[in-house]
């Protein structure tokens, strides 16, 4: 969220996509590629039960809150979580560098637009 999660919050969906897409090199390269705006038929969204999990712990543990207007933002006990992380430079190497790629690029508007797309494209089906 601290990376890729700047400005207002971040949606359900996007914490979702994150995940799924830093799974695997293919999964990391689809989904920098959709957020770049290089692949337009990026279909892989799944759920998984595991994400709702840890946001479940991490709004328990007042690291996470979710705004009314349902995005989810960083507390400062999160914030300060990220601060510490972010100071080991041999800890999660290749998360931090991918997901500081990603930065902002993944918007909340291709996301919708995406999620639109799949919706009815999965019910013509």
């Amino acid at each position: 969220m601290a990376m890729c999660c700047r400005r207002g919050g971040c949606s359900l969906q996007k914490l979702h996509m994150i995940s799924i897409g830093m799974g695997t090199k293919k999964d990391r390269y689809q989904l920098s590629e959709f957020a770049h705006g290089r692949l337009f038929n990026y279909t892989i969204v799944r759920f998984d039960p595991a994400v709702n999990r840890c946001i479940k712990y991490a709004i328990a543990d007042a690291l996470i809150q979710q705004q009314q207007n349902g995005l989810f933002r960083l507390n400062k006990k999160g914030k300060q979580l990220v601060g510490k992380i972010q100071e080991i430079n041999d800890l999660m190497v290749s998360e931090k560098s991918f997901l500081s790629e990603l930065s902002d690029r993944l918007d909340e508007d291709k996301i919708k637009s995406l999620m639109e797309t799949w919706r009815y494209s999965s019910a013509e089906n």
